[in-house]
Formats: C-alpha cells, structure tokens, sequence
C-alpha cells in the first residue's frame, strides 16, 4: 500500500470555513470515481500558472469523476435547476499550500450553465448529453456524447461494493479536495469548495473509456485505476474566489 513520501500533505478531512458569502450552493448524488497514477513530469504543463502536481508517493493522479447535481442554487438560495455531469480532473497545490483540482474538462447537460460558467471563471465546461448508467443497484455509471466541436462518446461503469468506515490516506487525498486551480482573466484562481467529507464505498471498475482523458491531454493510463469509488452525495457550497501568488509552490520541480 502506497503512503506518503517526506514533504507530500494529505488534506484535511473537513473543510476550512468559507470566507465571505457561498456564491454557489449544490446537491451533488450518485458520485463515482476512477483514478489512475500519472508521471507527474507528463502532465505539468496542463496546470495554471502558480501550480503544480500535488504528488502521493511520488505520482499524481488523473480522474474521472461523474455524478447528478438535482439541485443548483445561486446565492445558496435562488435554484436553477438540475443537471448531470462528467469531468476529468488533476490534483494541484499551490505555494500557500492549498490542495484543490484543476479540471480540464467538464461535460453537464445545460448550455447555459457552459456559458456561464466559461464567461466568469472560465472552467472548462462542454455542452454534452450526459446521462446516468444504472442497470441495477449494484452498477453506477455515467454515458455521455459531446455535441461539438467533436462527437466524442464515452462511458464510465463501476461495481458498487462495500462502505468505507475508515478511508485510506490515499482515498483521503483525492477526496477531500477544499477547493479548484482555474485561469482566469485575471491570473490564476483559487475557488474554496465546502461540504462534509463524502461517505464512500469502495468500487470495482467495470469500464472506463481513456479517450476521455486522452482527449483531456492526459496520456492513456499504464497502470490499473485506484481510488474507485462511489458516494450516494452531499450538499456543497462554493466561495469567495482568491488570487493565486505566480511564484512556483515549493515541492519537486519534476
């Protein structure tokens, strides 16, 4: 079992209090996760400018993470309604050693979520027809096919098995992620996230298509996925953003 290596954090289960009013409220149901290990070196240059990879046992991570959100309120309190959603993501840190994700990419069924979303904090969210996979309650997954630029299609399945009572410092440091990197006009970004730690169970992966991540600038996975997962979900709100220093974090320069 991998553990971390002199100099690497695992994040804190909990997360700090928000600073200033929840910008964005959202219930978040269903959750899978699929994780493979990368080289850290191979996927620098896909993080904002005053990041890097945060490693745990010398690798970073890559994942794919799908889930419904039933339920998205502005200000916490005015609702717009619900969608599904499918992204990939890394995992960063910053040089005030804050430990978020960097998403590159990040498919929901609402086209007006997309514009906002790439208007303000400039995610990288895609209008696509995403959908839930559930041919039994045993099986969790997510199909999706993107409408443009590309007709990519691709699925995620996953065997649901046991709850987790106890999480692993390895499923710890790719769940409990308080916050994301993202580019902005204004520089990079830090976007403080808050809900209660996720209740997990463990999973066996039944299907995952690389193109997804391939298509993300990752190269396709060498190795088997760890940290598969699924959640039934929680409630999260979004803060205030903050600016992130340019000046490299410390750590490894890989």
């Amino acid at each position: 079992m991998s553990i971390p290596r002199p100099g690497e954090t695992v994040p804190r289960q909990t997360p700090p209090p928000l600073l200033g009013p929840v910008l964005l409220a959202q219930t978040w149901a269903d959750m899978v996760f699929a994780h493979w290990p990368v080289a850290p070196a191979s996927v620098r240059g896909l993080f904002p400018d005053g990041t890097r990879p945060d490693t745990f046992d010398g690798q970073t991570y890559v994942g794919i993470v799908g889930f419904a959100i039933p339920s998205t309120r502005l200000g916490g309190v005015l609702a717009i309604g619900s969608t599904y959603e499918l992204n990939v993501r890394l995992y960063s840190v910053d040089s005030q050693r804050r430990q978020g994700v960097v998403f590159l990419s990040m498919d929901v069924t609402r086209p007006d979520m997309v514009l906002v979303a790439r208007a303000l904090p400039r995610l990288p969210y895609r209008w696509s027809h995403v959908e839930s996979v559930r041919p039994n309650p045993a099986v969790a997954g997510f199909r999706l096919r993107r409408h443009i630029p590309s007709r990519l299609a691709a699925r995620i399945e996953i065997d649901v098995e046991l709850p987790v009572h106890r999480p692993s410092a390895l499923e710890v440091f790719l769940t409990a992620r308080w916050g994301l990197h993202t580019r902005t006009a204004l520089g990079t970004t830090w976007i403080p996230i808050a809900h209660p730690p996720f209740p997990l169970h463990r999973a066996a992966l039944r299907h995952a298509d690389h193109a997804l991540l391939t298509a993300a600038g990752v190269p396709a996975p060498t190795e088997a996925p760890v940290g598969v997962l699924w959640s039934p979900g929680l409630d999260a709100r979004v803060g205030r953003p903050a600016r992130v220093p340019t000046r490299a974090p410390p750590g490894p320069p890989f």
